[in-house]
């Protein structure tokens, strides 16, 4: 895996109506494919707390000094 989406989405009050989809990935690509998607990629990992182990990770990340700079574990 490459890419993760996770983060805030901002949306103009006017770009829903019966006609949108509900499910976001092809809300996503219609709004991509017409120039009007913007995104920001980050480098620093993503901590799913979902999992006892997931939880685990993101505990010791927090309880890390200051600058600690680990990398993402591929999957």
């Amino acid at each position: 895996m490459q890419y993760i989406d996770y983060g805030l989405s901002c949306f103009r009050r006017d770009l829903f109506d019966d006609q949108t989809p509900a499910d976001l990935p092809v809300l996503f690509h219609q709004l991509s494919i017409t120039g009007r998607l913007a995104a920001f990629q980050v480098h620093q990992r993503f901590y799913e707390i979902g999992s006892p182990a997931g939880l685990r990770d993101f505990e010791n990340y927090l309880e890390a000094p200051q600058g600690d700079t680990r990398q993402a574990v591929p999957f």
